[in-house]
């Protein structure tokens, strides 16, 4: 995740704890069990519900925003943190794309 967007989510009051990058996904998914602190990433393996079951997390959060432009990535995830309160993300995977909130519970 790039610090500029996660300095909106800390704007917003919303805690952040950063990994070291290269950090495994399997160690970051431990690590956010353990800790009750959704995953927040851009990172398309944490699509992947067999690999990392819902049951049982704080949810995650994937971005999937193209195209890759920063000023548009950061537009639309600072809407998407509006919305954020009003979003039970426990248990679920929330996909952020460029146009839609997506939100899967299986």
């Amino acid at each position: 995740m790039s610090r500029p967007l996660t300095r909106s989510a800390v704007a917003r009051g919303h805690g952040v704890v950063w990994l070291p990058k290269g950090t495994s996904d399997d160690v970051v998914f431990e690590r956010s069990k353990k800790e009750k602190l959704p995953i927040l990433s851009f990172d398309a393996d944490f699509l992947d519900t067999a690999k990392f079951p819902l049951v049982d997390t704080p949810g995650r959060i994937v971005l999937n925003i193209l195209p890759t432009i920063f000023e548009f990535q950061r537009e639309r995830f600072e809407a998407f943190l509006k919305e954020l309160p009003s979003l039970d993300i426990e248990n679920k995977l929330v996909v952020v794309t460029e146009d839609q909130i997506l939100i899967i519970d299986k």
